[in-house]
């Protein structure tokens, strides 16, 4: 790994060790409902009306991280940047708790700023997303 093309900013952790109950409080990402999925089948088979889905490969690594919300994490074993052994993520990666959640928020941002008359419907499904 070629050191000079890999300088990013990097923020230090005394010691790097996880603090109890930071950045771990808010790990819930919502789920389709099932009866939501079992909704929407049904009326797409009665109303003949044309569906389609998609997956997002890798989606956990396009979530991107809040400004206040600073995760560190330390280089591999024999890697330092500038005698700095720790960096800061700026964007999600597998493993980390928060990944659905920050996965959530950044498509929920995305679809809501796609289409501006797109609405959430937060009390029936967090994951249904309607236009009227």
């Amino acid at each position: 790994m070629d050191v000079k093309k890999a300088i990013v900013p990097v923020e230090t952790v005394p010691g790097g060790v996880k603090q109890q109950g930071v950045h771990y409080e808010d790990v819930y990402a919502p789920r389709t409902q099932l009866s939501t999925l079992r909704i929407l089948i049904q009326l797409r088979l009665v109303l003949w009306i044309l569906g389609f889905s998609l997956d997002v490969i890798t989606c956990f690594l396009n979530g991107e991280l809040d400004v206040d919300e600073p995760m560190s994490v330390s280089w591999p074993n024999g890697l330092t940047m500038r005698g700095v052994f720790f960096g800061k993520l700026q964007k999600s990666v597998y493993g980390l708790k928060q990944a659905p959640r920050i996965w959530y928020r950044t498509s929920k941002k995305s679809l809501l700023a796609y289409d501006h008359r797109l609405r959430v419907s937060d009390d029936i499904d967090p994951c249904l997303f309607c236009i009227w």
